[in-house]
């Protein structure tokens, strides 16, 4: 899923990646699946999309030249919209044990840990994988650089 050399992530015909401009995001197919935005950024959270067996939500956080800079993804039980009704903290806990073995399924066992955190660093930027400490949500994060 994640291209260890570049970053990339193909999802539906858009490749994300540290060149993807704001306009080309907006013109594509990918647009159609955002579920909501930010009010006054330019950040966009996706709809769930099935890659290989698995739910992924995706936000897009796009810089003040309208470039791709940051991604967040997590993996969710299913296609239906999240609400907080439906977390679970031991889920969450699920989740992070998937990201894991999703990234070193994609890009080695090479990764420093610590408390929990683990993290990769690349010439093009960095992933890291934890549970965020202020609502346990466990997410993946790639910024790019």
């Amino acid at each position: 899923m994640i291209n260890k050399e570049t970053g990339n992530i193909q999802l539906l015909e858009v490749e994300l990646s540290k060149n993807l401009t704001l306009q080309q995001f907006k013109d594509s197919k990918l647009y159609g699946r955002v579920s909501s935005k930010l009010p006054n950024q330019a950040t966009f959270l996706l709809r769930p999309i099935e890659i290989e067996g698995h739910y992924y939500v995706f936000t897009l956080y796009f810089n003040n030249d309208n470039i791709l800079f940051f991604v967040q993804f997590r993996i969710v039980p299913d296609s239906k919209s999240l609400t907080w009704k439906s977390f679970n903290s031991a889920k969450e806990l699920d989740c992070l044990r998937l990201h894991k073995l999703l990234l070193e399924k994609d890009l080695g066992g090479n990764y420093k840990s610590i408390n929990g955190r683990i993290e990769y660093n690349f010439p093009w930027g960095q992933i890291s994988s934890a549970q965020n400490p202020h609502t346990s949500v466990a997410q993946v994060s790639i910024r790019y650089q």
